[in-house]
C-alpha cells in the first residue's frame, strides 16, 4: 500500500442546490458514495470519506467510523472538506473524488494515481482532470506539500 496517498471521497456538501444529500443517492444497489468509495479503494492506498456534521448519522450506517472524517468550520465550500481532512492527515497526499462523479472509469483514476505516482519528485503541486477544457478540482490529487503552505496553525491561506 502506498504510505503517502490517501483516498478522499468528498461527500460533505449542504445539498443546497440538489436539495438532498448527492452521497445518499442509490444507483445500482449502492449510494453514490459507495460508488466512489469503491472505484478509489480498487488503488493501493487507504480511503476515507470527507463528511458534514450533519451526515454523520446516515453515513454511519453504511461506512465504518474509522473512514469517516467529519469537515471542521475552517472555510465554506469543499475546500472545508479539503483543509479538514489535511489537518487530520497532514503528511498525506490527498486524491479527491467528489461523491457525484459516477461515470468515472477506474482505468482513468488509476492512470491519474500512476501518473502521481512516476513524476512524485517532480515540482508540482497538484494533479486535477481537465474534461472539455474546463478544469475538475474536486477530481484528481494535491500534494501534501502544497496543502501545507496554504494551511497553517488551523487558517487558510489564499490559494495561488
Amino acid at each position: 500500500m502506498e504510505e503517502n496517498i490517501i483516498g478522499v471521497v468528498m461527500a460533505g456538501g449542504l445539498s443546497s442546490r440538489m436539495g438532498q444529500d448527492k452521497g445518499l443517492l442509490m444507483e445500482n444497489g449502492q449510494t453514490w458514495a459507495e460508488n466512489a468509495f469503491a472505484k478509489l479503494n480498487q488503488l493501493p492506498m487507504e480511503v476515507i470519506v470527507s463528511i458534514n456534521e450533519n451526515q454523520k448519522l446516515s453515513y454511519s450506517d453504511i461506512f465504518h467510523p474509522e473512514h469517516l472524517i467529519i469537515d471542521k468550520n475552517i472555510i465554506e465550500g469543499p475546500l472545508n472538506g479539503i483543509l479538514t481532512v489535511h489537518s487530520n492527515i497532514p503528511s498525506k497526499d490527498l486524491f479527491l473524488l467528489a461523491c457525484d462523479v459516477r461515470d468515472i472509469s477506474t482505468d482513468l483514476l488509476s492512470k491519474i494515481y500512476n501518473a502521481h505516482i512516476s513524476n512524485f519528485s517532480e515540482d508540482y503541486d497538484y494533479y486535477i482532470l481537465k474534461n472539455d477544457m474546463q478544469e475538475e478540482p474536486l477530481i484528481g490529487i494535491y500534494k501534501s506539500d502544497f496543502l501545507k503552505k496554504n494551511y497553517v496553525h488551523g487558517r487558510e491561506k489564499p490559494f495561488g
